[in-house]
């Protein structure tokens, strides 16, 4: 079991050197049936206006992130189908995968921006994850996270800590590699179809 940052660390030493290593929190039991989830284009969030050549602060020093709903909601499904799919995220075993599919579902964000996101991008809190539309930084969006989706964002950005990667650089580095090819296979492991890249 997996409870502290001392067994984290051996967890991860141990997977790095061959020996394969899984964790699942509990889940209550559901009525999950089985389905396909289809997520809903959708482009939420506030839009923030940035002069050009200047540059973009992380979540914690935008203060847009003041003016965002404490407590949004879910992504655009109905709630027996959104129940499902929290707990079909909550059961990803790596951290990124699952944040960066939480992401995907609340803000619509195609998987080229999911790469732009950085580690800063995801106050200390969890509560507010910014997106990037490109690396000018012109037309980001910064996106209220509910509750059941802070653990999952909270783990990458400590995940990213245990990796020793600074938090000005990408969260989800690599995610685009190969089409996501891995990301896609975890999304499909959990019934959740993730549209081909743009």
């Amino acid at each position: 079991m997996i409870d502290d940052l001392d067994h984290a660390r051996t967890a991860l030493h141990t997977r790095a050197h061959g020996t394969r290593t899984t964790w699942r929190p509990t889940a209550a039991p559901s009525q999950d049936d089985g389905q396909w989830i289809t997520p809903t284009p959708h482009q939420r969030g506030t839009s923030v206006a940035r002069p050009a050549r200047t540059p973009c602060p992380g979540a914690d020093h935008d203060p847009l992130q003041h003016l965002l709903p404490p407590e949004p909601a879910g992504p655009d499904m109905g709630q027996a189908q959104q129940a499902t799919l929290v707990q079909r995220l909550h059961q990803i075993a790596h951290p990124l995968h699952a944040a960066a599919l939480t992401i995907h579902a609340l803000t619509g964000t195609s998987t080229v921006q999911l790469a732009l996101i950085r580690g800063s991008d995801v106050n200390e809190t969890a509560t507010v994850i910014k997106v990037h539309n490109s690396t000018a930084h012109r037309r980001c969006r910064v996106h209220p996270v509910p509750g059941w989706a802070r653990p999952l964002l909270s783990a990458a950005k400590t995940y990213g800590r245990f990796q020793q990667r600074d938090s000005g650089q990408a969260l989800f580095p690599l995610i685009g590699s190969r089409d996501c090819e891995e990301l896609r296979r975890t999304a499909a492991g959990i019934r959740y179809r993730l549209p081909a890249t743009p």
